[in-house]
């Protein structure tokens, strides 16, 4: 006689967390099996993902590969990441197809009366290692050029650190102003070149860090200054959502010591807090506050009406010795083809800073626009945007064509 013993759900769950204990437990990996680059080399997509044969996998292992490929922004959609059976263990099969990477964009901007024009070329899969190269030349109608070129390499040496080393330079005209950019206080013209060195690696699965030091040589006239600059970043969560968008929290920290000869050395010391937030692949919010003081009367860079930063578009300098600023942004994205995709953002800023004359300010301004993105990259093709500086009553349209923002 059979007696049929009806098992209860703790049972069944019971069963299932001790069948599922070897693979959570985790087993060899006996082989990494790659197949579809034909550009990324082997070893640079092992890289990336940080996994050889011999590593345990877990019932994770799979999809955290995933993210880190898809992250990495060298191949194309439709990868595929799963574990299989072995004799000894699990194999690791991966699927993916490189994407084209050396992208190169004319640039046009358009603002206050000025002209400029130039190029970007940005490879970020250099000879198949995932090293990135950008560099660009600007020129403009008043005369001013600049020249910037950037090299990083995501894993140096085979190791987990990151190295970046960057150089700059070239000639502009600077004018500095009053907060109603009326009053002109002075204009020169400055020549400078700008070398860097940067680092960087992963504190944890979400966290990571970057250092970077900086060094400029400028001449004004008959004046010759020197300056170096040192930064620190933390960034928490920071990765693409979606093709234009990203999310993450990032704190900055910066010194800066710049000396003429003949003065008294001068410092600056920044704080800066940014985040981003998205809402599936249609809306991003973003925002962020700063502040710095120096011993000195020093030029600090601001834009009256929106997203200070930008590359190529001017920006009024104000005389300062202690600022701080913030700003609110937030882009909705309402068309989207299959390599195209239209957003339009809508920004706030304030702020206060200590003037020439030792005045206590206070300033804001608002705008709002329309982007134009090419799929999968970050940085707009095109843009209009209109800019109204409250603190003068008066606004301003700017226009940009080749990823310049």
């Amino acid at each position: 006689m059979f007696h049929c013993i009806k098992k209860s759900p703790l049972v069944y769950t019971a069963l299932l967390i001790f069948g599922s204990l070897p693979l959570l437990w985790g087993e060899p990996i006996t082989a990494i099996n790659i197949e579809g680059p034909k550009r990324t080399k082997e070893e640079t997509l092992l890289n990336i993902i940080g996994i050889r044969p011999g590593d345990e996998a877990t019932s994770e292992t799979a999809d955290r590969v995933e993210q880190k490929l898809r992250k990495s922004g060298l191949f194309q959609e439709d990868l595929t990441v799963s574990l299989g059976e072995s004799a000894d263990g699990v194999t690791l099969d991966i699927t993916a197809y490189d994407r084209w990477t050396l992208l190169v964009f004319p640039l046009v901007t358009a603002s206050s009366g000025n002209l400029t024009g130039g190029a970007f070329v940005i490879e970020s899969n250099l000879a198949g290692t995932a090293n990135l190269l950008i560099s660009s030349v600007l020129v403009s109608q008043s005369g001013d050029v600049t020249a910037f070129a950037l090299f990083r390499d995501p894993t140096f040496l085979g190791s987990d650190f990151a190295l970046t080393g960057r150089l700059s330079g070239g000639r502009n005209t600077v004018e500095i102003t009053d907060l109603a950019e009326e009053e002109v206080w002075a204009t020169y013209e400055t020549v400078s070149l700008v070398p860097g060195i940067g680092t960087g690696g992963k504190l944890g699965e979400r966290t990571e860090w970057r250092l970077s030091l900086e060094g400029e040589l400028r001449e004004t006239g008959d004046a010759n200054e020197s300056s170096l600059n040192g930064e620190g970043q933390l960034i928490w969560d920071g990765q693409r959502v979606v093709s234009i968008f990203s999310r993450g929290v990032k704190a900055r920290a910066g010194a800066k010591t710049f000396w003429t000869p003949g003065e008294t050395p001068a410092y600056t010391l920044s704080g800066e807090l940014q985040g981003a937030w998205t809402g599936g692949e249609i809306f991003s919010l973003s925002g962020m506050a700063k502040g710095g003081a120096a011993n000195g009367s020093v030029n600090q860079n601001f834009r009256l009406g929106g997203q200070s930063g930008s590359l190529t578009l001017p920006t009024g300098k104000i005389a300062s010795d202690l600022y701080g600023n913030g700003e609110l942004k937030g882009e909705i994205r309402f068309l989207k083809t299959s390599s195209l995709a239209l957003t339009a953002p809508v920004f706030y800023e304030a702020g206060v800073l200590r003037d020439y004359y030792d005045d206590i300010r206070y300033y804001q301004g608002l705008g709002a626009g329309i982007r134009l993105y090419v799929d999968k990259v970050a940085i707009p093709a095109m843009g209009l945007d209109y800019r109204y500086n409250l603190t003068a009553s008066r606004g301003g349209v700017n226009f940009f064509l080749g990823m310049s923002y």
